[in-house]
């Protein structure tokens, strides 16, 4: 028993003297930058970070769905443009400036999503 406590307390003061480090998430501006980029590696790398939260964002909408408030009512196929999320977001900027990336990614799914206006495409949510 005080081989366990001698343990857990040396853990303890172990983790306290180490430097933690914890992921921030990408803010608009950050993303404006690398999405606007030249350079072939940034360029991959937005279309990875936008298309990994378009996975995420596909993942809760159909928990949503199952909940009746749903992201976005047409079908992904209609909506995740990636040329034209990445337009979006670089022009969102000086509206979300340091806010989560992901927002104005949210924010045009819900607009053009065809939940906002009542229309859906009922055929291809089927789908899935």
């Amino acid at each position: 028993m005080k081989f366990i406590k001698f343990v857990s307390m040396f853990l303890v003061l172990v983790l306290s003297l180490v430097k933690l480090h914890i992921a921030n998430a990408i803010d608009v501006s950050q993303l404006a930058v690398i999405c606007s980029a030249s350079d072939t590696a940034q360029r991959q790398f937005c279309h990875t970070y936008l298309g990994g939260a378009l996975d995420a964002i596909a993942v809760m909408n159909d928990h949503a769905k199952a909940n009746g408030q749903p992201i976005y009512c047409v079908h992904e196929s209609a909506l995740f443009d990636m040329e034209k999320i990445k337009a979006y977001v670089i022009s969102q900027e000086a509206k979300f400036a340091k806010k989560n990336a992901i927002l104005p990614v949210v924010e045009l799914l819900k607009v053009t999503g065809g939940c906002l206006d009542g229309k859906s495409d009922s055929k291809n949510d089927d789908k899935k």
